[in-house]
């Protein structure tokens, strides 16, 4: 909005003092018309205590009910299950909660659509004051106001910023809704992290128990001399490998548990994840796998996709939008001249955006369009590649945990168990106890690592397939 300075004491029949007077009003409006929002300071207390109150009583009510933005097609989990830690629900509800990048994408959806408020509206209204003569005797002045008339038709330009305005709301929806996928899926491969660490560990410390029952027989041989000091120092050294794979397995338990505080959005010490237990894993080895959607329910219900789609939606806006900028702009307003002949016209104003100021941007935006179609068309066969590879692993490990690494795991046990035995009644050496140790510590967590990765490659092909697929979570079993 511009204002020239112009003669007012000569036009309103006024003394001279008047002009500065006409100066401080234009000085006024241009002020009201500013906007001054008000400070709000970043408050490192307060910072503190949102994430550390996380845990309380009625947080995890709270922050749903804040973080619900009403329009997504992911559910929300049962009232009744989600504050019990051992539930698939309560893991969902912090996901969808407090997962960052969750939170990220909802203040991003509601800073559109405050901003859609604003989407299309028309071009600043001008006005230009002219004084023919400023300080002098004539006594000519003029007033000229002008409305951007396409921009109050909501037309043209106007009209392709409001549909790319809404178009940008849809997309950012659509970006939540995959973060809240994307979240569910992230808690859910973390419980089974965690669970798969807590199996190995119970395993570990399972041997270790048998170890420690039969090491009191080794001392009390080898300080009767009746055990060789290279035997026993081989079953020391076994025993250290024990320890050695305990400690591993112990840090891997602290960055599990980091890594599903960290999708859940919990803060460090949270007494919920000790909740997964290493139970929950075998609930997969039976699970049925999650059903295949038909492609246009999968098109209309998987976060990704729907993303994809609303990324061709913006995309035909900023099309619209640039093509836009072709039409002419037409300001229309009255004309006021005081002086000894007052009069009351009008004015007119025409621009005509030069061609190649739009031609190139106009390219440009439907090379755009044509990118985000195909990358839509990448998307389902991605989609579609990872459920068919999910399936074949899950196949593969399910086949591997019922069949080969079942009977590798019995085999090493019993032999382990019998090595015992015979030791125990001085039928075998104690190198055969070490050989049988050391087989047994191989192949202790083979089944884990197999129970592990059909858990995953069962969620690899959930997230592949989209909610419409989802099934209630497995239950927990017994220990793999």
């Amino acid at each position: 909005m511009t204002i020239q300075s112009n003669d007012r004491d000569r036009a309103f029949g006024r003394t001279s003092l008047s002009k500065p007077r006409s100066l401080g009003g234009a000085l006024a409006f241009l002020v009201a018309a500013c906007a001054a929002p008000g400070a709000e300071p970043l408050d490192l207390g307060a910072s503190r205590t949102a994430w550390a109150g996380r845990g309380s009583d009625g947080a995890l009510e709270a922050a749903l009910d804040h973080a619900d933005v009403r329009a997504t097609a992911i559910r929300r989990p049962d009232p009744e299950e989600r504050l019990d830690p051992s539930t698939d629900a309560f893991w969902q509800a912090c996901a969808l909660a407090w997962n960052p990048r969750v939170r990220e994408t909802r203040n991003e959806v509601l800073a559109l659509r405050e901003a859609l408020r604003s989407a299309g509206a028309p071009g600043p209204v001008r006005i230009r004051a002219v004084d023919h003569e400023f300080g002098g005797d004539d006594t000519l002045a003029e007033r000229v106001a002008t409305f951007d008339l396409i921009g109050l038709l909501g037309l043209g330009p106007s009209e392709a910023a409001r549909e790319l305005a809404n178009a940008q709301v849809v997309r950012a929806l659509a970006l939540h809704e995959e973060a809240l996928w994307a979240a569910r899926i992230e808690v859910e491969r973390a419980r089974i992290g965690l669970s798969a660490v807590r199996a190995r560990l119970e395993r570990l410390n399972g041997l270790e128990s048998e170890i420690n029952e039969d090491r009191v027989r080794i001392g009390i041989l080898a300080r009767r001399g009746r055990e060789a000091p290279a035997s026993v120092d081989g079953a020391a050294a076994r025993v250290e490998v024990l320890e050695r794979q305990r400690s591993l397995q112990h840090a891997a338990l602290a960055a599990a548990r980091r890594r599903l505080e960290a999708a859940a959005g919990l803060p460090s010490g949270h007494g919920a994840p000790d909740h997964v237990q290493a139970t929950y894993l075998q609930g997969f080895v039976q699970a049925d796998l999650p059903p295949g959607a038909d492609p246009a329910v999968a098109v209309e219900t998987h976060p990704v996709l729907r993303r994809a789609r609303f990324d061709f939606a913006v995309a035909e806006g900023e099309v619209r939008s640039v093509a836009a900028e072709a039409w002419p702009g037409i300001q229309l307003g009255p004309h006021l001249s005081f002086g000894p002949d007052s009069n009351l016209g009008g004015v007119l104003q025409l621009s005509l955006p030069w061609p190649s100021a739009w031609r190139g941007r106009l390219a440009a935006a439907e090379r755009r369009r044509e990118a985000a179609r195909q990358s839509f068309e990448d998307a389902w066969l991605d989609l579609d590649q990872r459920a068919t590879a999910g399936v074949k692993a899950f196949e593969l490990a399910r086949e591997r945990v019922l069949g080969a690494t079942l009977a590798v795991d019995d085999a090493t046990q019993g032999s382990w168990s019998a090595a015992r035995a015979r030791y125990r009644n001085g039928e075998a050496p104690l190198m055969q106890w070490i050989d049988a140790l050391e087989i047994r510590t191989q192949a202790l967590n083979l089944i884990v690592d197999d129970a592990e990765a059909l858990a995953l490659a069962w969620i690899d092909v959930l997230d592949a397939r989209g909610p419409a697929a989802e099934p209630n979570s497995p239950s927990e079993g017994t220990e793999p």
